[in-house]
């Protein structure tokens, strides 16, 4: 198995390859965009079919290569209920369990891969019902480029950061088992000069850290709340 450092800078090579393309679709137009969430679907809706047993049962009356967004209502929504309990049969990588992801879990204290290729996160559980998901090793560099690249689009328009990196705080969950600690960790350091802020912290230490650090953004990630249930 590769090292951590070895996987992750892989990752951050891939980041900034990906970055210019999926900054520019942010100009792009509505017809074009529209062609991108068909043809995305479609493939999404064909690797699900013919990998996941679950939705194949579930999606045997739906056609991937007529699929357009007018049929998604064809299509029930699939629930966290309905992922916990058939968590086994829903994913696609036949290597993958719930017991073998929970494990990998209650292991972690600092971001890790898993397989050398997933990352694999949990909820809160705030509504009752402890979530686990996992991201391959391309969703979890799109994910990242999905909540940074407009920033970094102001950011390089901007002339008084074209030499220095801007700083930027974060504001998310300590534990490596929540995405806004575990993402973070994964890329964020080549970017910016990024300070974390654990939301366990008292909120007025938090706030007399970010007055001395007068970071140019601030990143509070909402979905880091639940990790303190």
């Amino acid at each position: 198995m590769a090292s951590y450092e070895e996987l992750r800078e892989k990752h951050l090579t891939e980041l900034k390859a990906l970055l210019p393309a999926y900054t520019e679709r942010l100009s792009w137009s509505a017809d074009r965009l529209n062609q991108e969430r068909e043809e995305k679907l479609r493939t999404l809706v064909r690797l699900a079919k013919e990998r996941s047993p679950w939705h194949c049962k579930r999606l045997v009356d739906i056609d991937p290569e007529t699929l357009t967004e007018a049929d998604l209502d064809r299509i029930p929504p699939m629930t966290k209920s309905d992922l916990m309990d058939h968590w086994d049969d829903i994913v696609t990588d036949r290597r993958l369990n719930l017991d073998l992801v929970n494990s990998h879990l209650e292991s972690l204290t600092t971001d890790q891969y898993l397989l050398d290729e997933y990352h694999a996160v949990a909820s809160g559980g705030s509504t009752g019902r402890r979530g686990v998901f996992v991201y391959d090793w391309t969703a979890w560099t799109l994910l990242y480029v999905m909540m940074i690249r407009r920033a970094i689009q102001v950011v390089a328009n901007d002339p008084q950061f074209s030499e220095t990196p801007p700083t930027r705080a974060v504001i998310a969950a300590e534990k490596a088992t929540h995405l806004s600690s575990s993402l973070s960790q994964t890329f964020d350091s080549s970017l910016a000069s990024t300070h974390y802020f654990p939301i366990t912290l008292p909120i007025k230490q938090i706030v007399a850290g970010l007055n001395e650090l007068q970071p140019r953004s601030v990143w509070l990630s909402v979905c880091a709340l639940p990790a303190l249930t």
